[in-house]
């Protein structure tokens, strides 16, 4: 069992959705569906996943097989940081960090798109994890670059960021719902609802937990998911409203979603960073500026 299996493992467990899963890991879902089956089929047949529920859900056994995995991957990545230094000169590896949603802005095709340009022994990898985690790996050098959200708060003195496009958030809600024939909402019209938002260990959270206590809303009538996939499905089910940005709603758009602009919404700013205590790599200063350069990233 290798790595990049492992990595599969773990965005299984993430997305809780084999095609959600797949698309990150930049894999077809059948080759992806093979992956996941041949691993559990290395270790003696014990299912990671259960499959029979929707979305599927983590056995015991998988829940310790990830926590073992995790850390694998990390020492793994942390290993290839570590030989990375010893030979910046010649580089031939470039580690973009990004945040789970890199599909739906565009970020997995403008990384493709610098794939293609570079010879054919460079490798381009990519470590997909939460935004704060992704900010430590930035500050740590542990990522050449990453895409990372930055709000007027949590900007790092030690990290330099070219700042990319700028993302407004949507209410999304049930097309039952009253909002639903509304154009425009406003935020403290929200309050008394079952607020539907990512994890603690988010900026998002962060974000529309401030929005709550600026407004003076309840922040306890939430409800928080690992992913956008569980968000989506928990406000089609008519459990809740929450916010996403316009290219994240359109990937999950189905017909009992609608999404209504918010007076004065919120915005947040996607942004390029690295460690401004390392000196930049040259594979990492080629791929700056050809982000820089683009226009395929959502705007």
């Amino acid at each position: 069992m290798d790595i990049e299996t492992l990595k599969c493992i773990i965005a299984l467990e993430q997305y809780h959705s084999f095609s959600e899963a797949a698309y990150q890991c930049s894999v077809s879902q059948s080759a992806f569906s093979k992956q996941i089956q041949r691993a559990e089929n290395e270790i003696g047949g014990i299912q990671l996943f259960d499959r029979s529920v929707r979305p599927l859900r983590v056995t015991p056994a998988g829940r310790e097989f990830i926590n073992h995995a995790q850390l694998i991957v990390e020492e793994y990545d942390l290993l290839q940081t570590t030989m990375r230094k010893y030979n910046q000169a010649s580089q031939k590896e470039l580690v973009i960090g990004s945040i789970p949603v890199m599909g739906a802005l565009g970020i997995s095709e403008v990384i493709q798109l610098f794939r293609k340009t570079q010879p054919e022994d460079v490798t381009v990898k990519v470590r997909d994890v939460r935004s704060k985690e992704l900010t430590d790996l930035v500050h740590r050098g542990e990522v050449d670059l990453g895409f990372v959200i930055i709000t007027e708060n949590n900007q790092n003195p030690d990290i330099a960021y070219f700042p990319l496009f700028e993302q407004e958030m949507y209410l999304i809600v049930n097309a039952e719902d009253p909002f639903a024939r509304r154009e425009v909402v406003n935020f403290n019209e929200l309050a008394g609802r079952n607020f539907i938002t990512l994890a603690k260990d988010t900026y998002i959270y962060d974000l529309c937990k401030s929005l709550f206590i600026e407004y003076g809303l309840d922040w306890r009538t939430i409800t928080t998911f690992q992913n956008n996939s569980s968000i989506v499905g928990s406000i089609e089910a008519g459990q809740g409203i929450g916010m996403l940005t316009m290219p994240v709603f359109e990937r999950y758009r189905s017909a009992s979603l609608r999404a209504v602009k918010l007076q004065a919404a919120p915005h947040y700013t996607m942004a390029l960073a690295y460690s401004n205590r390392e000196k930049l790599k040259p594979l990492a200063k080629k791929f700056l500026g050809f982000v820089l350069t683009q226009t395929e990233l959502q705007t």
